[in-house]
């Protein structure tokens, strides 16, 4: 009987250790694809209960310098864990005027899918400004050191 309720717990740690790692799927650093905000790059990290992404990088030029983003800016936040692969969270918009400056800025709702173990798909829960893009898609990208043992 001892030894039955040993492997219970044992089969129980294992299975919320895997668990653990599944939701855990996201974090790393994430590259912009295929787009206009191409070259953007955010880092998630989990933090309490929740995801968040900070832009870490972007090009000097193009969608993401137009519309005043800066380096440090949570661009997800309240990112949650739904089911293996699947998340949703809020991303962050900026409204600016003809000179450049932000006018307003707000989270919109979004669904994060991981397609793979490297890439990531985030779409808008309404159809909205197909410039800004209302499907993302996000390549994970590898450190150097990490590259050649893949």
């Amino acid at each position: 009987m001892k030894q039955w309720y040993i492997l219970v717990i044992c089969v129980s740690l294992a299975i919320m250790t895997s668990c653990q790692t599944r939701t855990n799927d996201i974090v790393g650093v994430w590259e912009r694809v295929g787009d206009y905000g191409e070259g953007s790059v955010v880092e998630v990290e989990k933090v309490g209960g929740f995801f968040q992404a900070k832009l870490i990088d972007f090009p000097l030029t193009g969608l993401m310098a137009e519309m005043a983003f800066q380096k440090g800016d949570m661009k997800w936040r309240n990112v949650n864990f739904i089911q293996e692969g699947y998340y949703q969270g809020e991303d962050l918009l900026k409204i600016v005027n003809t000179q450049g400056e932000v006018v307003s800025t707000r989270y919109d709702p979004i669904h994060l899918e991981l397609l793979s173990q490297n890439v990531l798909e985030i779409r808008a829960f309404a159809a909205g400004d197909e410039f800004i893009g209302t499907v993302q898609r996000w390549n994970r990208m590898i450190p150097e050191g990490e590259k050649h043992n893949r």
